[in-house]
């Protein structure tokens, strides 16, 4: 493994190694299913200087910094994610708190998932209505286009609407919202944006109900094959080698155990 020194004012002198630099690049270019071909017009780095530098195992094969700044413009990440490096930051007090961290944090959501920004009708507010004419107001709201997203929101709504129960003390309920935090960060760990934010067992369960469609609605059902991506496939069996399929459809268990063995050799 080979670590290198990058200069300048934002990481002065901190180590990274470059394997880890050129594997975060090429992830990055696969998931935008980005050529090395547009990354060049992109950032104006021959296509050669970067087929060279991702694919050569010599030492002094690397991006210079200007290079590296460009291409972490270009997917719209720092140049520490692309070097793999964990910058301590410094937790902002209350007071220093702008508009302008709120709205970054929002940006970052809007790079990491979908969502609509729509607009619901305030209900008339008596005090603001004339005695001729209507008042309507609009309201922009923010809908995210993703039932697992929808999911632990409506769940936060819940834990916070605890404030409402005078039964139970501010250190009570503080406890119960910290404790529900800390779960859904640890759940979420394992639910990635390939498997749009589901967990591994209901990615699985994903899959076998697109099969059980997928059968149903086939014209040639003997000739009935899935169309599914290589690590789909590996899900798929692990999921089928669990049997957990059994208790998660009950009432097709004869079924898929006939079927899964079929297309699975």
């Amino acid at each position: 493994m080979e670590y290198y020194y990058i200069m300048n004012e934002d990481i002065l002198g901190l180590e990274y190694d470059l394997d880890k630099m050129k594997k975060n690049i090429r992830d990055l270019m696969t998931d935008s299913h980005m050529t090395q071909e547009q990354l060049e017009r992109k950032t104006g780095i021959s296509q050669s200087r970067i087929s060279k530098v991702l694919n050569s195992k010599k030492n002094s094969d690397a991006f210079t910094i200007q290079q590296l700044v460009s291409i972490a413009q270009v997917f719209g990440v720092s140049t520490d994610q692309i070097l793999g490096l964990n910058i301590p930051t410094k937790e902002k007090k209350e007071s220093e708190i702008t508009l302008f961290d709120i709205l970054i944090k929002l940006f970052e959501v809007d790079k990491l998932t979908a969502f609509e920004i729509k607009e619901y009708i305030l209900p008339d507010d008596p005090k603001e209505q004339d005695n001729t004419k209507k008042q309507t107001k609009h309201q922009p709201y923010i809908l995210f286009k993703n039932n697992q997203i929808n999911k632990i929101l409506s769940e936060w709504k819940e834990i916070k609407s605890l404030g409402s129960n005078s039964e139970m003390t501010k250190q009570t309920i503080t406890n119960l919202q910290n404790l529900w935090k800390e779960n859904i960060i640890s759940r979420a760990k394992g639910c990635p944006k390939k498997w749009n934010f589901r967990s591994k067992k209901d990615e699985q369960k994903e899959i076998m109900n697109r099969i059980l469609n997928d059968y149903e609605n086939c014209p040639y059902p003997d000739d009935f094959f899935p169309m599914l991506f290589p690590d789909e496939w590996e899900l798929l069996e692990e999921y089928y080698n669990s049997g957990k399929y059994i208790s998660d459809f009950p009432e097709h268990e004869s079924f898929i155990t006939w079927l899964l063995p079929n297309i699975l050799k």
